[in-house]
């Protein structure tokens, strides 16, 4: 290593490191197990994820025989990030889904293979290939030039960024036993190659020997704690820790070295001479028999005993010069000042998430969602539906008794009065021009009638999925009573629930729709008569309206007058931050989806709290409560204002009946001009709600009728078995063993552990019997039946059984719906906007995920 110290130039070769092995693992195959969860848990059919199954697989088999170049390391870093984008998805473990992930030691005499359940095993066995990797590459450079000397430094960095990776995911992935020192101790002792190689570089480039020095001695710190980690832990063979120890000593006994040189040139005579008896020292106890003996690296050696002669010739010499001409007192080791290390490298670390999601370029799975996280985004959709509502409710509630405090004052009808004594002011013309463009009275009339249409549709879908529901209850209950205990099938009661559950939610809001029907009638009603003022002709609204000249000119004078309408300028600018403000939420709202940074928590396991992720989540809206709060608490300010103002207006101003009458006609028709905004405001949400409520209840419809379909071919599939006597098959062992006690293995375990691996004796069962049992004898074909020898061919008609329209295939597993995501236009979530706050159409709920089958 350091020959050309003796005069020579030589390369620095491959092989002078040490290197870490791969360790070796037995094929996995993910296809049938999380086939079978993917139909279990998420009730959808697993054949439209066989792409991303068998690409599952391929990475797997990718990174099982690793090769020396960067293409392989990047096909670990895939493979692991797929596996971390998949736990929030599939959960792989000994109480979830088994699969046997098999790796054995790499270390050590013995490379037994170990297997486990968990997917934490396996994400730290690749890793630990990957760091083996960057180690091998590190190793394999020839350090000829100064690019290969930062490839190899680098490499070394990179494996010791994924050891350190490891060691602090060992709790998070549940990894028992001493691991972490082991992996420490591989972390550290890539670091001191790392720290060698920068040593060498700086070597080759004749650099001052006192940053040689140090150099070499954080070399030897490195190597130091390699050592101390290896000899606490069994996993390492003699050769790996002898080799520690060796290589730590050798570079402190090159470091003191390089520090008695430093001490030559500054003419410190006697120092040279401590430093270098220190470095022999250290040189020949590398080399003791007994520590030696177990080294295998054949270059290590050689190596040092050159370094050692080199010490040697220096001390005769050093010791010549100050004997015969300095004359300097040789200082005892310990009172020579430490020699500072200069650190050059650290664990490189792994790419974040977002890189690797970079690497990944697809994600297997993406469109997947758990049932547990659907639950979680519907509660953090509910809670953030309520906010919005909330803020809709209280800013509408303030724009009400801001217009009601304006009507009880006569504003601004008073005012227009005043300003414009003869004909329609500008506004009200506008407004008139409105409401007739509109359809005036019979346009809401119109717009009321399809409402009630649509509310029939809706009443009428909730009463056929009941029909359906019902009719397959009773099917079953009477099947029951047939066969007794022979018909071992869940009852529909169970299994039905949640259909049952949310038909209740839709009915709920229906009704609740229904009274805000009610109220909106009500209401057109009681203003009809002042809109209809305003669908008049202009002749004739310009006739209903009296004219008055008197009193107006000192009355327009009234600086009390000036203030109120900038008080109303005011109030006006504030209602409309404050429907700003709604649409915002409403917008916020329906763009908020949680599921991403549910799925990457859920990757997490169980340290992942949902409760809290949601809590946080909601904070963003902590300031548009603060901002409602301080909008309502303004306009109380500026009402009072308001009314005292126009209090001193109306004592001050000069009146009679023409002017009030003027005043109160146009008041009138500004009072009926709210009500028709707010009513077509009430009906556009009304129609909007009952449109997203059918399209809701469509789909729960499908639910339901996919629902008992399934259980019918189940039924037929049971009524088969036992007709033909293949039920007996099933109670060899006794008359109380149900028919899905023939297979007790676990359809989620493919792969079998290895013989001699320690694993839990029981592999849990499903809490339900399989949709479609295999059976275990052929027969003839019975007309109307299954044929056991003959599956299933989903998606396509079954002949005999004419129960369904050959031209439209059922896609069994498929939902018509993603049951908790939102539908691509969220249905009103708020209430009817308006002055008054009439009517609430609720939000259309989701139907649920079909239940168990």
């Amino acid at each position: 290593m350091f020959a050309d110290l003796l005069g020579k130039t030589v390369p620095l070769l491959p092989g002078r490191f040490l290197v870490v092995p791969f360790k070796q693992t037995e094929r996995v195959s993910f296809i049938q197990p999380l086939r079978a969860y993917i139909a279990s848990a998420f009730a959808e059919d697993p054949d439209q994820y066989i792409d991303d199954l068998r690409a599952l697989d391929e990475y797997r088999a990718a990174i099982a025989t690793p090769d020396l170049h960067d293409e392989s390391a990047n096909q670990h870093l895939r493979y692991y990030a797929q596996l971390n984008f998949l736990s929030g998805k599939f959960i792989m473990d000994d109480d979830h889904i088994r699969i046997a992930f098999t790796w054995a030691s790499a270390l050590g005499k013995d490379k037994e293979f170990t297997s486990s359940y968990n997917v934490g095993f396996e994400k730290a066995s690749v890793l630990f290939n990957l760091a083996a990797l960057y180690s091998q590459i590190a190793g394999s450079v020839s350090l000829t030039s100064e690019e290969s000397y930062k490839k190899a430094a680098a490499y070394f960095q990179q494996a010791a960024g994924v050891y350190a990776m490891i060691v602090e995911n060992l709790p998070l992935w549940n990894i028992a036993g001493s691991s972490s020192i082991q992996l420490s101790a591989l972390s550290q002792l890539m670091l001191a190659q790392g720290q060698e190689v920068f040593f060498e570089k700086a070597l080759a480039g004749k650099m001052k020997d006192a940053s040689l020095a140090k150099l070499a001695l954080q070399a030897s710190l490195f190597y130091n704690a390699a050592f101390d980690g290896a000899s606490q832990t069994q996993v390492f063979d003699k050769a790996w820790s002898s080799y520690m120890q060796v290589k730590m000593l050798h570079l402190k006994a090159i470091a003191h070295y390089h520090k008695a040189m430093d001490s030559l040139g500054s003419g410190k005579y006697g120092e040279q001479i401590a430093w270098l008896q220190a470095a022999l020292a250290l040189s020949k106890k590398a080399l003791d028999a007994n520590v030696m003996k177990s080294v295998t690296l054949a270059s290590l050696p050689s190596d040092i005993k050159a370094t050692q002669t080199l010490i040697e010739k220096s001390l005769l010499q050093a010791n010549k010069d100050n004997d015969v001409i300095y004359m300097e007192i040789v200082p005892r080791a310990e009172t020579l000042t430490a020699i500072a290390p200069a650190r050059m490298v650290n664990p490189t670390p792994m790419p974040d998430t977002a890189s690797l999601l970079k690497i990944i370029e697809k994600p297997l799975f993406k469109h997947l969602v758990p049932f547990e996280i659907h639950q979680a985004a519907s509660e953090y959709a509910a809670k953030k539906d309520a906010i919005a509502k909330d803020v809709h409710d209280k800013l509408t509630e303030s724009i009400s008794i801001a217009f009601s405090t304006l009507a009880s004052l006569n504003l601004p009808g008073a005012i227009e009065a005043l300003e414009q004594p003869i004909g329609l002011p500008e506004s009200v013309i506008r407004r008139s021009d409105e409401v007739r463009a509109l359809g005036g009275e019979k346009g809401l009339e119109s717009s009321f009638k399809t409402i009630n249409t649509l509310s029939k549709r809706c009443w009428d879908i909730i009463k056929d999925t009941m029909e359906v529901l019902d009719k397959e209850a009773a099917e079953d209950q009477s099947l029951h009573i047939q066969f007794g205990a022979k018909w071992t099938r869940a009852t529909s009661g169970s299994l039905a629930d949640n259909l049952r559950d949310a038909e209740k939610r839709f009915r709920k809001k229906l009704q609740d729709a229904d009274n805000s029907n009610r109220l909106v009638q009500t209401k057109m009603e009681s203003q009809g008569h002042l809109i209809a003022n305003l669908g008049l002709t202009r002749s004739e609204l310009e006739a209903s309206v009296p004219a008055s000249t008197s009193g107006t000119t000192l009355a327009l004078k009234d600086p009390n007058l000036r203030q109120l309408k900038t008080l109303l300028e005011q109030l006006n600018a504030s209602i409309k931050q404050r429907n700003d403000l709604i649409a915002k939420t409403k917008a916020d709202v329906h763009n908020d989806d949680i599921t991403p940074k549910l799925l990457e928590g859920a990757a997490n396991g169980a340290l992942f709290d949902k409760t809290a992720a949601l809590t946080d989540q909601l904070k963003k809206y902590d300031e548009t409560n603060n901002q409602v709060k301080e909008i309502i608490s303004q306009q109380e300010q500026l009402l009072n204002s308001i009314v005292n103002c126009n209090k001193k207006f109306v004592e001050s101003r000069q009146t009679n009946e023409l002017i009030r009458d003027r005043e109160n006609a146009l008041q009138s028709l500004e009072n009926g001009y709210k009500a028709f905004k707010e009513i077509s405001a009430n009906l556009d949400e009304g129609v909007r709600f009952y449109n997203d409520m059918e399209a809701s209840l469509g789909k729960y419809l499908s639910s339901c009728r996919d629902f008992t379909l399934a259980r019918d071919i189940e039924k037929k599939d049971m009524i088969s078995q036992i007709q033909l006597g293949v039920a007996s098959m099933h109670f060899a062992d006794g008359p109380g063993q149900s028919l899905s006690s023939q297979n007790t293995s676990n359809p989620y375990t493919p792969n079998a552990p290895p013989t001699g691996s320690t694993l839990p004796s029981a592999y849990p069962s499903l809490q339900r019997p399989a949709l479609f049992p295999a059976s275990t004898q052929s027969a003839m074909p019975i007309p109307g039946t299954w044929n056991s020898t003959q599956p299933l061919q989903y998606g396509q008609a079954q002949p005999g059984y004419g129960t369904w329209n050959p031209a439209q295939p059922l896609q069994y597993g498929q939902q018509p719906l993603q049951y908790g995501q939102q539908p691509s236009q969220s249905p009103a979530t708020g209430t009817y906007p308006g002055q008054y706050n009439y009517g609430r159409y609720p939000q259309s709920p989701q139907p649920p995920p079909h239940p168990p089958r």
